[in-house]
């Protein structure tokens, strides 16, 4: 590895002798970079409803993303393309993102017989998506 650009470490570690895991920075390595597209949508849904929002980033790129939601504002947080069991049965609530060279689109499903109402927060990076 040659020894060139910035390093810096973590607390107690020499940043010439840091594992990468060790060090918060390191030029020679590319880093997620956080845009300043982040927030949250939400929608009140009845049974086999599904709403679809489309969120414009403003990149000529697909960029990488991530979302979480939550249901009825219980506390519980749900990763992206997970189900939330909401009965004994197979029913739930659905978030299902994807991003394009234009939008973030979110797809929210509630496919229980109950009312519901799901927050997705989301946060779009400034890096193309891999």
């Amino acid at each position: 590895m040659s020894n060139y650009g910035i390093k810096i470490s973590k607390p107690n570690y020499d940043v010439e002798t840091a594992a990468l895991i060790d060090q918060i920075f390191n030029s020679e390595h590319n880093c997620i970079k956080l845009s300043q597209k982040l927030g949250t949508v939400s929608s009140t849904l009845d049974y086999a409803e599904t709403e679809t929002f489309e969120i414009a980033h403003g990149f000529s790129f697909t960029p990488g993303f991530l979302a979480w939601f939550e249901v009825d504002g219980d506390g519980t947080w749900y990763f992206m393309y997970s189900r939330k069991r909401l009965t004994a049965g197979y029913s739930g609530a659905y978030c299902a993102p994807f991003s394009d060279a234009t939008n973030l689109s979110i797809v929210i499903t509630n496919d229980d017989i109950t009312t519901h109402t799901i927050i997705v927060y989301y946060v779009i990076f400034a890096d193309e998506g891999a």
